[in-house]
């Protein structure tokens, strides 16, 4: 679990890592409960047509993207365990709630490798990056 905090609001959120298991038991309810609409309904239309197969997948994968769309919308660490675990696993785009103030070519910049390393997607990176530019 690492602490994020959004970088203008000062929202703070708890973020699981690593396996799901909320879920391995609850399935696509989990994103409905976070509030990540589109998610949960990727999720629950896979799990229609694969008849729940598709769970043992995304039980790998939702706290990395959960995570990911946070750190899209502007959160970033707000602690130094916090800041490691983002650094070491590559998500990290503004380094800590202390040093947040990087300029719009870093940023970019960092989102270019996060788009090469495969973290984000084209369409991402470019919303992402009309965002920084406006």
């Amino acid at each position: 679990m690492i602490n994020l905090v959004h970088s203008t609001s000062g929202l703070m959120k708890q973020v699981p890592t690593g396996f799901s298991w909320t879920t391995f038991f609850f399935g696509p309810c989990v994103p409905l409960f976070r509030g990540d609409l589109k998610w949960f309904l990727i999720m629950l239309i896979v799990d229609l047509i694969t008849f729940g197969f598709s769970q043992f997948v995304f039980m790998f994968t939702y706290n990395q993207t959960y995570l990911k769309s946070l750190m899209l919308q502007g959160f970033i660490a707000a602690d130094d365990f916090s800041k490691e675990f983002l650094e070491k696993n590559g998500f990290c785009l503004k380094k800590s709630i202390k040093d947040a103030e990087i300029s719009t070519s870093d940023q970019i910049l960092k989102l270019a490798e996060l788009k090469e390393k495969g973290i984000i997607s084209e369409e991402e990176f470019l919303e992402q990056k009309k965002i920084l530019l406006a």
